[in-house]
């Protein structure tokens, strides 16, 4: 990939992320690129469809918003509380971090994992996140944006 610039703001400050191939200038850290997180975000469905078979299980259809509550928690939880790895990140050797370089807060983990809920019940979202995380110098999709964060190589 042929990399390239990416301005934003984290903590009050304004930084100029210059990406060459898959390095990010601002954290000295390798980006993740598409199919690994790809394959995450597959593994921590694959954990979610569980869930919602106990649900459902107990009763006959699980709402969808009800499944949307439940994606966002996990990813928030697991995000926060587990150094930025949910069991798909895990699994693929990704993890997410503040876009300066930091571990991720609680307050940004909330923030990512319910836009990328949203992004899912709005199917558009979800296209256009995949398109954006293979065309953004940073591989942000809309919920990184949001949050202000990616996701790099354990």
């Amino acid at each position: 990939m042929a990399g390239g610039m990416a301005a934003y703001l984290a903590g009050g400050k304004e930084y100029i992320a210059v990406v060459s191939g898959n390095t990010d200038s601002v954290t000295g850290l390798t980006l993740a690129g598409w199919w690994r997180r790809l394959g995450a975000s597959m593994i921590d469905g694959l954990v979610i469809l569980v869930v919602m078979f106990v649900l459902s299980a107990a009763h006959s259809t699980v709402p969808r918003m009800l499944q949307a509550v439940i994606f966002a928690a996990y990813h928030g939880i697991m995000l926060a509380t587990n150094g930025g790895r949910t069991i798909g990140n895990l699994a693929t050797g990704t993890r997410v971090i503040s876009a300066n370089g930091q571990a991720i807060d609680p307050a940004h983990a909330a923030i990512r994992a319910v836009v990328d809920s949203v992004c899912g019940i709005i199917v558009i979202g979800s296209i256009v996140s995949a398109f954006m995380i293979g065309l953004h110098p940073r591989k942000q999709a809309i919920h990184d944006l949001a949050a202000s964060t990616i996701v790099v190589l354990s």
